[in-house]
C-alpha cells in the first residue's frame, strides 16, 4: 500500500472511530437524560404520595382520594379503590353518557327531556351547575341506567354502578363510585379521549359554573381556575375538580363519608386538602 494510501486508510478509520465514539456519546446523553427524567418523575410521586398519605390520616372519617399531576402525568391515592355513596358525583357519568349520545347523533341539545319542562341542554346546566336532581334522574332514565352501567363497566370504571332501580322503578340500595373511578373521568374528559372536542369544551363550560363552592375552592389561591362536581348526601360530602393555576394542572379527588355535622366538619378538611396541594404545586 502506497504512503497516501496508508494514511487514508488511517483517517477513514479515525473517522469512523470518532463517528462511534460520537454516537455513543449521544445515546449515554439520551440514556442519561431519560433515567433524569425518570428519577425526577419518581421522586415527584413520592413526595406527591407523601403528602397524600399524611393527609389522609389526619382526616376523622372514612375517605379516599385521588391527585394527578397534569403536567407530568403523576398520580398519587388514598384508599382510591374504596367504593363510597357517590352522592351528585354520579351526575358526572350521565353527562358523560349524554355528550356520548349527541356525539354519535343519537340525541340533541334542544331534544326535550321527558317528564320535564327542560331540553337536554339545559338538564345538563342544572344537572351540573346547579346539582338538580329531577334533571339527573331524567337524563339517566333518558341514556338508560342499565346501558350506562354497562358501558362503564366495558370502559373500566368498574367501581361505578348507577342503576339501583329495582324492577318497579323504585330506588334499591345506593349509586355507588371511587374516588379511581371520578378521577379517572376527569383525566381521560382533560386528555380529549372522553368525548369530542366540541363537548368537551361544553362539559368542562358547565363544570366551570358549579355554584358549591364550600369544598376544594376554599384552598385556592385567587385567579385560580376549577371545573368540578360536589356531592353530598346525609353523612356524605365529595368534591372532585380540575384545577388550573398559571402552568400547574391537576385533578383532585376526595370522597369522605361518616360526619357527624358534615356542614359545619367537612368544609375545613377540604379548604386544608386543596390548600396544602395548591402549595406544593406551586412550589415544587
Amino acid at each position: 500500500m502506497s504512503l497516501i494510501g496508508v494514511r487514508l486508510f488511517f483517517l477513514q478509520n479515525k473517522t469512523k472511530s470518532s463517528n462511534v465514539e460520537n454516537d455513543l456519546n449521544r445515546v449515554s446523553s439520551v440514556d442519561f437524560n431519560r433515567e433524569t427524567i425518570t428519577l425526577e418523575l419518581e421522586h415527584q410521586q413520592t413526595e406527591l404520595q407523601k403528602i397524600l398519605d399524611e393527609y389522609q390520616n389526619s382526616v376523622p372519617v372514612a375517605s379516599s382520594s385521588v391527585v394527578i399531576d397534569l403536567n407530568d402525568h403523576v398520580r398519587a391515592t388514598a384508599n382510591a379503590d374504596d367504593q363510597f355513596v357517590a352522592a351528585s358525583l354520579y351526575k358526572l357519568f350521565v353527562a358523560y353518557a349524554v355528550y356520548d349520545k349527541i356525539d354519535r347523533g343519537e340525541m340533541t341539545y334542544e331534544q326535550q327531556v321527558p317528564n320535564s319542562s327542560f331540553t337536554v341542554e339545559a338538564c345538563l346546566q342544572a344537572m351540573i351547575a346547579a346539582s338538580d336532581n329531577e334533571c339527573g334522574f331524567e337524563l339517566g332514565n333518558l341514556v338508560d341506567w342499565t346501558q350506562l352501567d354497562q358501558k362503564l363497566q366495558n370502559e373500566g370504571y368498574t367501581d361505578t354502578k348507577l342503576d339501583n332501580y329495582d324492577e318497579k322503578g323504585d330506588l334499591d340500595g345506593d349509586k355507588k363510585t371511587s374516588a379511581r373511578d371520578v378521577a379517572q373521568l376527569l383525566y381521560n374528559l382533560y386528555q380529549g379521549r372522553l368525548v369530542s372536542p366540541e363537548s368537551r369544551e361544553h362539559f368542562l363550560t358547565i363544570l366551570n359554573k358549579q355554584q358549591r363552592d364550600d369544598r376544594l375552592p376554599q384552598g385556592l389561591p385567587q385567579n385560580t381556575d376549577i371545573a368540578h362536581k360536589t356531592g353530598e348526601l346525609e353523612d356524605h360530602r365529595h368534591d372532585a375538580g380540575l384545577i388550573t393555576e398559571g402552568e400547574n394542572q391537576y385533578i383532585a379527588v376526595m370522597l369522605t363519608a361518616g360526619w357527624e355535622n358534615p356542614s359545619q366538619e367537612a368544609p375545613p378538611i377540604f379548604r386544608d386538602f386543596s390548600q396544602t396541594l395548591a402549595t406544593y404545586f406551586r412550589y415544587q
